[in-house]
């Protein structure tokens, strides 16, 4: 009979049974004591080890779910392949850590050092990464689906071969240049994406074209590109000529500084059949382009476009 979830396949039961009632009784650091000095795969279920100094700990492969490890210092730790679901890594410290093909499913990382820690393969699925620092880490191949990245910093990250299975994709004031839209882009492992949100990041013109011409995206139904610091004609046209974004049904390009010329060009090009919401508050549209948009042919499906906080006069309304 296979041995239960929470024991090692490498522990006799007492051994194991040992290591849970240590971690019962609240003495976690002598529980991972044992289980280093036994030499065998870490289970640490639940595990308490909050504040705790971990640096170069080696917890490969361990079994930490729903382990307290908030505040802890685990620079350079080795937690590659280890499960920490529903773990609680809240501030901690992993510069540098190795968490290659780990489980962190639904963990908690708000305010996490990441920074230099090697995430390639990891599962984040529900990950909630709010103002976490990931600035020079590798996330190649690892599943943002449904992860909170909001207010994360992410300056030279690599994203190549990013996941995402299902959802959406959000990433909020996080440093997202065009390297990063182009990686996005790229990433085979987007065709199940349903929304995507690049907000308050820098991708420019060159970002926003490798998005509109990416087949991988092709799922799309929501696309925020709101709060860059530019989108020129180029960039527009791009995106609503599209082949690649026909189930687009929701597009926002708020705060983008797009300007009559950027206006005329959706007037005359907008090829996105089943587009219905359009926004574009708070650019540099006038009187006369604000009344093209509202009366072109080409915008009779779009149900709700929003023009707020535009400079037109009155007579623009």
């Amino acid at each position: 009979m296979a041995a239960p979830p929470h024991l090692s396949p490498d522990l006799p039961e007492n051994e194991q049974a040992r290591i849970d009632a240590l971690i019962r009784a609240g003495h976690s650091m002598q529980a991972v004591e044992l289980v280093l000095t036994l030499g065998a795969r870490p289970v640490l279920r639940r595990v308490n080890l909050i504040a705790e100094a971990l640096q170069g700990i080696n917890l490969s492969g361990a079994d930490l779910y729903l382990a307290k490890l908030r505040y802890a210092e685990l620079q350079r730790a080795d937690l590659s392949g280890a499960d920490l679901t529903d773990a609680d890594l809240r501030a901690a410290n992993l510069q540098g850590a190795d968490l290659s093909g780990a489980d962190l499913r639904n963990a908690n990382l708000q305010a996490a050092n990441l920074q230099g820690a090697d995430l390639s393969g990891a599962d984040l699925r529900d990950a909630d990464l709010d103002e976490a620092d990931l600035s020079d880490t590798t996330l190649t191949g690892c599943d943002l689906s449904c992860a909170n990245l909001r207010m994360t910093e992410l300056t030279g990250v690599a994203l190549d071969g990013i996941r995402c299975r299902y959802g959406e994709l959000a990433f909020h004031r996080n440093g997202v240049d065009a390297a990063g839209a182009r990686a996005i882009a790229a990433s085979p492992h987007m065709t199940a994406l349903r929304e995507l949100s690049l907000v308050g990041n820098d991708v420019g013109d060159e970002g926003v074209h490798a998005l509109a011409t990416s087949p991988h995206l092709s799922g799309l139904t929501l696309l925020i590109l709101s709060d860059e610091r530019q989108v020129g004609p180029d960039g527009i046209r791009a995106l609503i000529t599209s082949p690649h974004l026909v189930t687009l049904t929701t597009l926002h390009l708020s705060c983008c500084h797009i300007n009559d010329d950027g206006a005329q060009v959706i007037i005359d090009a907008l090829q996105l059949p089943k587009l219905t919401t359009l926004s574009l508050i708070g650019n540099e549209i006038g009187d006369a382009a604000a009344h093209a948009l509202r009366d072109a042919p080409r915008l009779a499906r779009v149900k709700t476009l929003d023009l707020r906080f535009n400079p037109f006069s009155q007579n623009g309304r």
